[in-house]
């Protein structure tokens, strides 16, 4: 009978040293687009989980009751920063009661830290309409931006879980290559539209017509007034304006119009989204 107790006990203390070898860094993304990234990055390693639907606009979520629950057992979180989710995360993560996850700790991941982020405002004055104040925080409709995204999420998972770095780098330096051979294709592709003058709903595409040389001669945004757009000189009420409305302006203007997603819609990698 004692020695039945002696091997449980030593069982018991194998388990209790190799489980946390085997278990998997848990890791939650605040968007399909960041969490896409990570699963590229993390491969097997990691266990995944997306707060914003993909159908959600990411400055505002509706924040469950669950993903307190969720961040309280995460290792990490990995976010677009640069206040896109500021209205619903910060409180988010204060209920988690998860210091792993506190601003400045290894497993909170921003993802726009480092990043040159374009219209950074030299004032607030909120009467210019949505404005951030940390800059456009749109960046990775960029695939370029993308790359730096990656590198960020592998060096924080590398630091988080040295055991799997190798692993981590390796999936980013595929993730690096896949995504440089798919810009060669799409600046080739687009080269025909460089200098085309657009005009998009909301500002959100900037860092794209940046990217592949278009030029943005302004946006539709969702402000209280009506803004006159110079292509076609037409009127057009900005405050939630549908695909209709779009399209009419589009007819009266003598232009095209082109609809697309700023961000994923499954989980799928951003170099087979962005196609």
């Amino acid at each position: 009978m004692k020695m039945k107790i002696q091997w449980f006990s030593l069982a018991l203390l194998f388990l209790a040293t190799a489980l946390p070898g085997l278990a998997k860094l848990n890791v939650v993304a605040t968007t399909a687009d960041f969490g896409s990234i990570a699963k590229e990055i993390g491969g097997d390693k990691i266990d995944l989980t997306t707060l914003a639907k993909p159908t959600e606009d990411p400055h505002f979520v509706d924040a469950k009751p669950s993903f307190v629950l969720k961040l309280n057992h995460a290792d990490a979180v990995v976010e677009g920063g640069a206040e896109l989710e500021v209205g619903w995360l910060p409180a988010l993560l204060d209920q988690s009661r998860n210091p792993r996850l506190a601003t400045g700790a290894p497993g909170h991941i921003a993802c726009a830290q480092g990043l040159q982020l374009l219209e950074v405002p030299t004032s607030l004055d909120r009467s210019r309409g949505d404005i951030h104040p940390a800059g456009n925080p749109h960046y990775l409709v960029d695939p370029q931006n993308a790359l730096f995204v990656a590198k960020k999420i592998a060096d924080s998972f590398s630091g988080l879980d040295p055991k799997n770095s190798s692993a981590y780098q390796a999936n980013l330096k595929k993730f690096s290559s896949a995504l440089e051979s798919k810009m060669a294709e799409w600046q080739k592709t687009l080269a025909p539209f460089k200098g085309k003058r657009v005009v998009a709903y909301h500002n959100s595409w900037l860092y794209f017509g940046e990217r592949f040389g278009l030029v943005k001669v302004g946006q539709r945004q969702e402000e209280r007034d009506q803004v006159r757009i110079v292509l076609g000189a037409v009127d057009v009420l900005t405050n939630h304006a549908g695909s209709a409305a779009r399209r009419l302006v589009a007819v009266e203007a003598d232009l095209p119009v082109v609809e697309v997603v700023d961000g994923m819609c499954d989980q799928r990698s951003v170099g087979r989204q962005v196609v």
